[in-house]
């Protein structure tokens, strides 16, 4: 967002899901953001969005559409495992698309499964062909995946491996050299190498 409606000066950011007051109800560029005064206290300054922000007036309908649509557009963004300005990791790229419908999922992926009904699990002992089976039971799009310290959005699947939408901080191994990924992309369960080797819970947003 823009200190001037001309959009010339940045003055801050905001990112996909997060939810900022209207300063005008006729004027849908102009927001109000948070301040902290030289002297420490709280305040609101209006600031400025461009013509072109990708923004929604209130929550995006709920459909398989829109989710797909809402997480295409943070592929290819840099992994950033603080979750700061410049790029995102897992627990916050599904964050940010869900919270665009109205969920509030936790911090911690490893939670994700406690606001759901579901109680499935994979387990790492089960041979490939089964977990896979057990995963692709699930409904693409409205199915977030957790294996403890990594989550992934189910998004369907290929010769019977399941697809999925990710934010990998790290890369493969490939004769001797190493392809390192560290953006949101779209990949299978081999990535991460450690994902299957865990127990594996769902949560279904639905």
């Amino acid at each position: 967002f823009y200190s001037d409606k001309d959009c010339i000066y940045a003055s801050g950011w905001f990112k996909m899901g997060d939810r900022i007051p209207l300063a005008s109800k006729s004027d849908h560029r102009k927001i109000l953001v948070p301040v902290r005064k030289t002297d420490g206290q709280f305040t609101t300054e209006t600031a400025w969005l461009a013509e072109d922000a990708d923004i929604s007036i209130g929550y995006l309908p709920y459909t398989r559409r829109n989710i797909v649509i809402t997480a295409m557009k943070l592929l290819d963004t840099p992994y950033d495992w603080s979750g700061a300005c410049f790029g995102s990791q897992h627990h916050g790229i599904h964050r940010g698309i869900f919270a665009c419908f109205g969920f509030d999922l936790p911090l911690d992926n490893s939670l994700f499964p406690a606001f759901g009904n579901n109680r499935d699990v994979v387990f790492p002992e089960w041979d490939k062909e089964k977990q896979y089976t057990a995963i692709l039971k699930h409904e693409p799009f409205v199915t977030v995946m957790s294996c403890g310290v990594q989550c992934q959005l189910l998004l369907g699947e290929y010769n019977g491996v399941p697809i999925s939408f990710d934010a990998h901080g790290y890369g493969w191994e490939e004769n001797g050299i190493y392809y390192d990924v560290k953006r949101c992309s779209i990949g299978d369960m081999r990535m991460p190498v450690y994902f299957l080797k865990n127990k594996i819970t769902f949560l279904e947003l639905k």
